[in-house]
């Protein structure tokens, strides 16, 4: 296995623990993101196994400055989901509801 393998391999398992730290609402709203971003990554919420190897092979495909970006991009949004708070969540749930 290369040095590139080994580093995609982390970095797919490091988003992979990243997303188990969201609530269902946040990891549901973050996966609809990374569908959409990615046009490719499209999982349920629970299928773990299913996510991390989808993002492997997603992040193989890329450049290494390309997965690199996509890595930092991902964990900001991880954290933006993490991090939002209860009122604007309730706005995006809403207006959600509402398309």
């Amino acid at each position: 296995m290369s040095d590139l393998d080994v580093l995609v391999r982390q970095m797919a398992t490091d988003i992979y623990d990243h997303t188990l730290r969201l609530e269902d609402v946040r990891l549901r709203l973050f996966l609809k993101w990374l569908t959409a971003h990615t046009g490719r990554i499209q999982v349920r919420p629970v299928a773990g196994e299913e996510f991390k190897s989808a993002l492997l092979t997603w992040l193989s495909c890329l450049t290494v400055q390309g997965a690199l970006w996509e890595y930092h991009l991902i964990l900001d949004e991880i954290a933006w989901w993490r991090d939002l708070d209860s009122y604007r969540l309730k706005m995006i749930l809403k207006s959600e509801a509402g398309q």
